[in-house]
C-alpha cells in the first residue's frame, strides 16, 4: 500500500471510529435536560489544510453532521450548542515510529496560520465558559 493509499484508508477507519464514538455520546447525553455546549476540535488541520472544503463537509454536512443533529433533536435547539473548531496542535509530517512518512504538513499552513487557529480556538472557549459562567 503506498503512502497516499494508506492516508485514504487511514482516514476512512478513525471517521468510522469518530461516528461510532460520537453515537455512543449522544446515547449518554440524549437523557440530558440542561443545556448542552459541544465543542468539535478537529485536530490535524496542518495535514488537511490542501483539502479544508471536504473536510469541512464531513462535519458539516455529512455523517457527523447527522449525528450532531440527532443529539440536537433529542435534547432540543434551545438546550444545545455546537462548535466545529478546526485546529492543530502541533505542526508535524505524519509517519510511523520507523521514520515511514505517511502525510507531509501541507504548503501554505505557515506559523501564522498556525497560531490564529490555535488562538481562534482559545478565544472562542474561553468564551463558551465565561458565557457559562453563572451571574
Amino acid at each position: 500500500m503506498s503512502a497516499s493509499q494508506f492516508a485514504d484508508a487511514y482516514t476512512k477507519s478513525r471517521r468510522a471510529v469518530e461516528i461510532e464514538l460520537l453515537q455512543t455520546v449522544i446515547n449518554g447525553l440524549s437523557a440530558v435536560t440542561m443545556p448542552i455546549w459541544m465543542v468539535t476540535l478537529v485536530n490535524k488541520q496542518d495535514l488537511w489544510w490542501h483539502d479544508q472544503k471536504a473536510v469541512r463537509r464531513h462535519y458539516e454536512d455529512g455523517d457527523y453532521r447527522d449525528k450532531v443533529a440527532e443529539l440536537e433533536k433529542a435534547i432540543g435547539t434551545r438546550s444545545f450548542q455546537h462548535e466545529l473548531l478546526p485546529v492543530s496542535f502541533a505542526m508535524t509530517n505524519l509517519g510511523s515510529d520507523d521514520g515511514d512518512l505517511f502525510a507531509r504538513t501541507n504548503a501554505g499552513y505557515d506559523l501564522p496560520t498556525h497560531l490564529r487557529y490555535l488562538q481562534s480556538m482559545f478565544a472562542r472557549v474561553h468564551a463558551l465558559l465565561d458565557g457559562g459562567r453563572k451571574r
